[in-house]
């Protein structure tokens, strides 16, 4: 960590998570702490150019102001303020790791558990 500060320079690496596929990142120092943002490889960019990004959406002055009172409904002023930010994944795979570590039964997801399919699609 101290090379890369003393030089200014950050490190290219491949890392895994969730095992689910080799990732790109690039890791840098930030005071004490090592920082690790994610890249994405060549083959997962659009080339605007070719034409590959969808056309430009025509929305007139009455669509524009209902999505700006959207927006202004939503925001916050700080992360305290939004309601339910919680990792899911992360409280879900610690229970998880608690019940192997204590050799208890894993229990199975109940039909209330799953969740439903919606088609958004409208078809």
């Amino acid at each position: 960590m101290r090379a890369l500060q003393r030089r200014t320079r950050v490190a290219i690496v491949k890392y895994a998570i969730r095992g689910d596929r080799e990732r790109l990142g690039m890791l840098r120092p930030l005071g004490d702490t090592l920082v690790l943002n994610g890249l994405r490889w060549a083959d997962e960019i659009r080339d605007v150019e070719r034409g590959i990004a969808p056309a430009p959406a025509d929305v007139d002055e009455k669509e524009l102001a209902a999505a700006l009172e959207l927006v202004d409904a939503l925001t916050a002023d700080k992360l305290d303020d939004v309601p339910d930010l919680t990792d899911h994944y992360a409280q879900a795979l610690a229970a998880l790791v608690d019940t192997k570590m204590h050799d208890r039964e894993l229990a199975r997801p109940s039909e209330l558990q799953r969740a439903e399919f919606v088609d958004l699609s409208g078809r």
